[in-house]
């Protein structure tokens, strides 16, 4: 009710035509009544805009933690030489989990792309390399 400039304009209205016998009996139920409304109604409105500011904010945590988990997981691949993270994280998401079940199924990982320029130096089935054959 503090901050609805409007209903204070109305009360300060309806408390003048009440001192100057301007408003009968009915018309100042019906005045306070409507007042009542509307300040019940920006006492919600205030209660629902300082819930939707803490769940913001719950959110903006959140996000910071993920953004956060992002660029561990980014430093991580970065440093087992994983370069082309960022042209893997284009693939659709389908794409990729698919392929992570079907390598975990079959036993083999997938050397990145900057292992592949010394290709000459494995056979061709060693780009699909077991498990602890990477050595």
């Amino acid at each position: 009710m503090q901050n609805n400039k409007g209903l204070q304009n109305l009360i300060s209205y309806v408390q003048w035509l009440i001192n100057h016998d301007k408003l009968p009996k009915n018309a100042i139920d019906r005045y306070n009544g409507i007042i009542n409304d509307i300040s019940i109604s920006d006492k919600e409105n205030e209660s629902y805009i300082e819930y939707l500011q803490e769940q913001n904010m719950a959110l903006c945590i959140k996000h910071s933690h993920l953004k956060e988990h992002i660029l561990k997981l980014e430093s991580i691949c970065f440093i087992h030489g994983i370069t082309d993270l960022r042209f893997l994280m284009q693939k659709p998401t389908s794409t990729l989990f698919s392929s992570a079940n079907d390598a975990l199924d079959k036993g083999y990982t997938v050397l990145p792309f900057d292992l592949l320029k010394y290709k000459n130096r494995f056979n061709d089935n060693d780009i699909y390399a077991s498990e602890g054959n990477l050595n």
